[in-house]
């Protein structure tokens, strides 16, 4: 997506946060899940060696590439971490179950709103749900299309958030669409951009230095690991200008921040992609006691 390079500043812009996003392919998504999965005890230690001897690169898109030892060695860490909430490597996964196998051919609900029936998508696929993964996958981008977006409460959400109840205690008018998770309105027309998001922290540091940056990660994501995020901001080759610090909640490690000059990273430990809804103290102290520190300067 674009954004106003010529003026961000038109409203007096002090900073900005980014939670766990996926910042620049080299390093995002799924090499830093590779990397990470080993570290968490994922898969063994042979299929680790086969990796690194291998100078195996799993980033920017090169999975489509992959033969011999790299391909083999990557379809054992497809196949072993399957099961795994890869928002959260420590948390329950919900189903695997296909939107065939739950709805047949009929992927369709009908809510009746009003005197209106408004018809939603029960389900939507990962491809769907995160489409960069599945654009160069070994097997022609076809592998698992079907599936809900993995370990998560997909289908039930969708349902829930259309009944009508749930509507008219959310006070959602009558003349709204049926809730989705995707949308195809042409009002949006989101393309993924080859370099990701990576040049805007350039930009911003090259044109408006003041704006400051937090950049915060839970550390037991899968999908946009801890490890991608600082291997990205490392690229960026910005001067350290405060080493990594623990902070704390109730006398326990929350988390831990590093500041590359107008750029803060933050982790917050033993959660995933959803710090904020399942770390909820911890994220709230790193991200106010940043906003505290901004608006003083």
């Amino acid at each position: 997506m674009e954004y106003n390079k010529t003026h961000p500043n038109f409203f007096n812009l002090k900073g900005f946060i980014v939670g766990n996003g996926v910042t620049n392919w080299t390093y995002d998504t799924t090499p830093a899940f590779v990397k990470m999965g080993f570290w968490h005890g994922l898969y063994d230690y042979d299929t680790y060696l086969t990796m690194k001897n291998n100078n195996c690169d799993y980033g920017n898109f090169k999975l489509g590439d992959l033969t011999g030892d790299c391909l083999t060695a990557f379809e054992r860490f497809e196949e072993l971490t399957e099961n795994i909430n890869v928002y959260d490597v420590f948390r329950k996964c919900y189903t695997s179950t296909t939107g065939l196998e739950m709805y047949g051919e009929d992927n369709f609900g009908v809510a009746k709103v009003g005197n209106e029936l408004k018809t939603y998508k029960k389900y939507y696929t990962a491809q769907d749900y995160s489409p960069w993964l599945f654009d160069h996958e070994p097997t022609g981008g076809k592998k698992n299309v079907e599936l809900l977006p993995p370990c998560v409460y997909g289908s039930y959400v969708v349902d829930y958030l259309n009944r009508y109840s749930v509507r008219s205690a959310l006070h959602i008018p009558d003349s709204t669409q049926a809730w989705t998770y995707c949308t195809d309105s042409p009002q949006w027309s989101y393309t993924r951009g080859e370099k990701a998001s990576f040049a805007i922290y350039q930009d911003f540091k090259a044109n408006y230095p003041d704006v400051k940056i937090l950049f915060y990660s839970g550390d037991t994501d899968g999908s946009v690991p801890t490890w991608g995020s600082l291997e990205w901001i490392d690229a960026l080759g910005w001067k350290q200008t405060q080493e990594w610090t623990p902070y704390h909640y109730e006398n326990q490690v929350a988390g831990y921040t590093q500041v590359h000059e107008n750029l803060t990273f933050g982790s917050v430990h033993g959660c995933g992609h959803m710090a904020p809804q399942w770390k909820r103290p911890q994220t709230w102290n790193l991200v106010y006691n940043w906003m505290d520190s901004v608006l003083k300067k």
